[in-house]
């Protein structure tokens, strides 16, 4: 088994993460490529962007958000990311799970699937905030009453995004509005392995708890899809 030294492993990070050399790739999959960019403070995206895509403008990604092909939501620790349309989904999905299991070991006297398909025609027209705030207290009983345990009731449940001009530089705007995702979830599996080919091809090679710990999923929630996909195993200096 080949050995890894921290050089290598560096020169490899750098390489994958597009450090050594600007590539000419559309913001959208640039993005795609990087996996996920933090968003919680709007202009780090950019930044992220401009040191790395050959001929990166502002306008370009503020384009992309506007055409739907990149999404600005709360997904992976919840925080804000922006994220490949496309991708989104199984990034949703995987994000999701831990949240999920508290979700109903917190309200095991509601009906997830009755709840879920209501809070989802409610958010089929953009909401903000403090209409979710509302809507969720008002409707559903045993939620805290403290401001974002709403949010991350439905938020829990349901893809939900910010619209544009949420994700620009200069997203400075205090009543975003969300609405839900229109493109089903793919399933746990799907989802974990599209997650685990995304996060190698950006940061790898990795240990497979470096996958959950980024995403901020359980180890076990990705059991299955590590089976189905075909690997390169490294030992680092220690072994």
């Amino acid at each position: 088994m080949e050995s890894l030294s921290r050089r290598r492993l560096t020169v490899a990070l750098a390489a994958r993460q597009l450090l050594l050399e600007r590539a000419r790739l559309s913001p959208a999959e640039a993005i795609r490529h990087l996996t996920p960019l933090q968003g919680q403070h709007p202009p780090a995206p950019f930044i992220a962007l401009a040191a790395r895509v050959d001929g990166f403008t502002r306008a370009g990604l503020e384009a992309a958000i506007d055409a739907r092909r990149v999404v600005k939501t709360t997904i992976m620790r919840l925080t804000l990311h922006l994220a490949h349309a496309d991708d989104y989904p199984a990034y949703a999905q995987l994000s999701r799970q831990a949240w999920l299991r508290k979700w109903r070991a917190s309200y095991p006297h509601l009906d997830e699937e009755k709840v879920a398909a209501e809070l989802g025609a409610w958010l089929s027209e953009p909401r903000t905030n403090g209409e979710i705030r509302e809507h969720v207290r008002e409707r559903y009983d045993g939620v805290p009453d403290f401001s974002y345990a709403p949010l991350i009731f439905a938020r829990t449940l349901l893809p939900v995004v910010q619209l544009p001009p949420a994700g620009y530089y200069d997203d400075t705007r205090r009543k975003t509005a969300f609405v839900m995702d229109p493109w089903p979830r793919p399933s746990l599996v799907d989802a974990a392995a599209l997650v685990i080919r995304r996060y190698l091809a950006a940061f790898g090679p990795a240990q497979k708890r470096d996958v959950s710990a980024w995403v901020g999923a359980a180890q076990a929630d990705f059991a299955d899809a590590w089976k189905q996909i075909e690997t390169v195993t490294y030992r680092d200096e220690q072994g």
